[in-house]
């Protein structure tokens, strides 16, 4: 039992290190996170609004309810794009707000 108690505070101050460094990676993780979403997005983006018109402009030539189907597959990927644009902005705002949370 002595030893333990003399190894106690050893013990505290590497946990408290470990929790820190486990806390840098996190934070570290979320930026590399942010920076891969606003490489990537921007680009999958752009492909699915000329996917949608594409979509849109070939259903055209087709009968009414595959003309319908067509439409909603290109709203659909258009509403994908606006809410990827969306990630793309306010992920940065989230990360630093959770980051600024774990570093206080």
């Amino acid at each position: 039992m002595r030893s333990f108690r003399a190894l106690a505070p050893l013990l505290a101050s590497g946990a408290v290190f470990a929790t820190s460094r486990l806390a840098s990676n996190i934070n570290t993780s979320l930026l590399d996170l942010v920076q891969l979403i606003k490489d990537i997005v921007p680009i999958v983006v752009l492909a699915l609004f000329i996917l949608a018109g594409l979509v849109y402009a070939v259903g055209q030539v087709f009968d009414a309810a595959t003309r319908q189907k067509a439409q909603n597959w290109a709203m659909a990927m258009i509403v994908g794009g606006v809410v990827g644009i969306l990630i793309v902005i306010i992920a940065p705002f989230l990360v630093d707000f959770l980051v600024g949370m774990s570093g206080s």
